[in-house]
This record gives structure tokens, C-alpha cells and sequence, in this order.
């Protein structure tokens, strides 16, 4: 298991408390926020949402979901 991780960093558990008081970061986050596409859309200003179902969801946005089912 430990080969897996020779060439990349291995996976952060995810801390529920953190991601719900927005306390939580990891490496994956950080390079996610200062990438200039999100789900391969750019993030433009020109970039107009009509619709909020549109959005792209943040890592909290998914945690509410997944609670609420």
C-alpha cells in the first residue's frame, strides 16, 4: 500500500467538525482555490450563472447535501 504514495501525496481524511465550522484545509483545497478553471469551467468574471443549480459546489456545499439526505 505504502508504493501507492511514492509519487504523490497520500489522501487527507476529511474532518467533518472542520468542513462544517470552515476550519478545514488540505493541500487538494489550497491548489482547488487558486486554480483558474473549477469542473472545467472557467472562472471568469464574464462567466454568468443563471440557474444556482449551475454552481459549482464547494466542499461544504457537498457535506450540506450529503446531511440533508
Amino acid at each position: 500500500m505504502a508504493d501507492m504514495w511514492k509519487s504523490r501525496s497520500p489522501p487527507t481524511p476529511l474532518d467533518f467538525d472542520a468542513i462544517l465550522d470552515g476550519t478545514f484545509h488540505s493541500q487538494d483545497n489550497i491548489r482547488s482555490l487558486n486554480d483558474s478553471s473549477v469542473n472545467g469551467h472557467s472562472s471568469g468574471s464574464n462567466q454568468t450563472i443563471l440557474l444556482k443549480d449551475q454552481r459549482a459546489l464547494t466542499l461544504k456545499d457537498n457535506l450540506d447535501l450529503f446531511i440533508s439526505r
